[in-house]
């Protein structure tokens, strides 16, 4: 929940940031050496990275207005012992034609959390996060297939983009439609669905170099492969030059 995880075998060892280094095991499959290795970047878990979008590093705040969040949302969270009261920004409004209703083809103002004030205040903040030091992981990481777990899968599994069971793949542009509708259509059950899908998503633009056509696939991938061993080495097996991450 603080911090976010990359699992992956690396082209290079000698240009990772050690402090970041958490894990790493050499395997050996069919006669050629993997540097598997688990990469931690700090601050960008979901929850680390909600409170500090929320808080704009002032984590004492306690009254909370935020583009991210719709304007109808009015509720109290509880994270690391501070209480924030979160609510949107109540003039953000956006002018649609009902289709359905009394109102039926007449524009209505619609309140929404604001997409782009949003995304440009996660952008700034997971920028900063990672800095130079991770420039060697994000190219080590380019154009890989990626696969997801954690909070991550969590979330997708909850706005109804996979199996939270069987998983399943998640095309980048579903991602998208679904972080779009959960700024834009409020969700009692979901109030943080379109913050945390924005640091998600701007990761995954940002690191993965991701797009509309690119595919998330889950661990459970891995799973219906049915090899037996360590984890370790059936993730090398599976995910030798793929990306693997976690939130």
């Amino acid at each position: 929940d603080n911090n976010l995880y990359i699992t992956y075998a690396t082209a290079d060892m000698t240009r990772l940031p050690n402090s970041s280094l958490i894990m790493h095991q050499k395997v050996s499959v069919f006669g050629e050496s993997w540097d598997l290795v688990t990469v931690k970047i700090g601050g960008l878990g979901v929850f680390s990275s909600r409170q500090m979008v929320f808080t704009g590093g002032n984590l004492d705040k306690e009254a909370i207005a935020s583009p991210c969040v719709n304007p109808v949302v009015d509720r109290w969270w509880d994270f690391r012992g501070h209480n924030y009261h979160i609510k949107g920004i109540k003039k953000s409004v956006e002018e649609i034609k009902e289709k359905n209703g009394p109102f039926a083809g007449k524009k209505v103002a619609r309140p929404v959390a604001n997409f782009d004030d949003c995304h440009a205040v996660v952008q700034n903040y997971v920028k900063r996060n990672l800095g130079k030091e991770f420039d060697f992981v994000i190219k080590d990481l380019r154009k890989r297939k990626v696969y997801i777990r954690g909070n991550i899968f969590i979330k997708c599994s909850e706005r109804g983009l996979t199996d939270p069971f069987k998983g399943g793949s998640v095309k980048m542009k579903q991602f998208m439609d679904s972080l779009k509708h959960a700024c834009k259509v409020p969700n009692t059950e979901q109030p943080y669905a379109c913050v945390d899908m924005m640091v998600m998503g701007v990761f995954m633009e940002n690191v993965f170099g991701l797009h509309k056509s690119s595919v998330l696939h889950t661990c459970h991938k891995v799973e219906e492969s049915h090899m037996t061993g360590d984890w370790q080495v059936t993730a090398a097996l599976s995910l030798y030059q793929n990306g693997f991450f976690s939130f």
